[in-house]
């Protein structure tokens, strides 16, 4: 017998409640779990919807193969991009981490949650793709491993990059020569801003960082002199032809993908964080990272938009991280000044 498919609002208060009427126990993973005082409070309301209700009180039969998946999914993948005045979050949950038979979704709408069985992903994925677009042309190529404070200064330093550039367009200038002095670079890293069009500021948000010290910076520095991302010229720090072009790619920045997904395995928790960042022209920077380094790749439109489904399709791809995840072969890249 075919299980019938859901469509409904429901809001957080009803989750709550009927999560702890169905009597069913609750894994470490539910979004249906209370976590704070008033989730608890919540948990304890009655619920009175007809449409989540039979008239014997109960959750309605159809319903209950989804909240089972709700009160103990063994994976979930969480989706969110906002750019452009358009705002999108959804979560999906899993029955069995290897496969998306019998997943549930939960989306945040003005109505509040609505909740979907099988999980929506045609519609979430035709709005995707109206904003991140399909191209499998990507800007330039990279591919890198940092530790997170190394990352931070780069991010840093292509802030810095990306002022001038942006003050030389407003000025009706040639683009500059880039050179930055320490105190620009120490500015930009220990910036407090909630404007996502910085790189630094959304990098310590992202991963709540302590400040970070002079001591690290200038090891950041040296690390990244190293690797040929960096020029010393007496104090002044001079970045690379690569660094420059990221921070043109990046001039304005049209959108931000959050995916965070977990699974149980071996009878604990694993959670894994990506973030996207879109810039002008269809350049997508992809990272993952743990609290110790980040990878940080460039891909195409339309290689974002495989990552994202085969994490839907398959919530245990994430194990291995941004290197696990499926890239298109022989992806073109053109220097910016092609596509711009």
């Amino acid at each position: 017998m075919a299980v019938p498919s859901i469509d409904l609002h429901l809001t957080q208060q009803q989750l709550f409640a009927l999560g702890n009427q169905s009597g069913m126990p609750l894994g470490v993973l539910s979004p249906l779990k209370p976590k704070t005082a008033e989730q608890q409070a919540m948990a304890r309301e009655r619920v009175l919807s007809p449409s989540l209700l039979g008239t014997d009180g109960k959750m309605r039969p159809e319903l209950r193969p989804a909240f089972y998946t709700l009160s103990n999914p063994q994976a979930y993948a969480l989706l969110a991009y906002m750019g452009r005045s358009f705002l999108l979050e959804t979560t999906y949950y899993y029955p069995d981490a290897t496969v998306a038979t019998g997943n549930v979704s939960l989306t945040d709408t003005d109505e509040g949650l609505k909740m979907s069985s099988p999980g929506v992903k045609e519609g979430v994925f035709e709005l995707l793709r109206q904003y991140i677009g399909e191209t499998v042309l990507r800007r330039m190529d990279y591919d890198f491993n940092f530790p997170l404070m190394d990352a931070w200064v780069m991010f840093g330093v292509i802030d810095v990059c990306r002022r001038k550039m942006l003050n030389a367009v407003l000025e009706y200038a040639l683009p500059p020569k880039i050179e930055i002095s320490l105190g620009e670079l120490y500015a930009a890293i220990s910036a407090e801003s909630n404007n996502m069009q910085w790189f630094s500021p959304y990098f310590d948000g992202c991963l709540s960082l302590a400040q970070i010290s002079q001591n690290d910076t200038q090891a950041g520095i040296r690390n990244l002199v190293t690797r040929g991302l960096l020029h010393m010229q007496g104090e002044t720090i001079l970045p690379a032809d690569q660094i420059i072009q990221i921070a043109d790619e990046f001039l304005v920045i049209d959108g931000h993908l959050r995916l965070r997904t977990g699974m149980i395995s071996d009878g604990q928790p694993q959670h894994v964080d990506m973030r996207a960042i879109q810039g002008r022209s269809g350049a997508i920077m992809f990272w993952s990272y743990d609290n110790q380094e980040i990878n940080l790749i460039s891909l195409s439109p339309e290689q974002l938009m495989m990552i994202i489904s085969s994490l839907i399709e398959s919530p245990a791809t994430h194990l291995g991280g941004a290197s696990a995840l499926p890239r298109l072969p022989l992806t073109p890249s053109r220097p910016p000044e092609q596509l711009s």
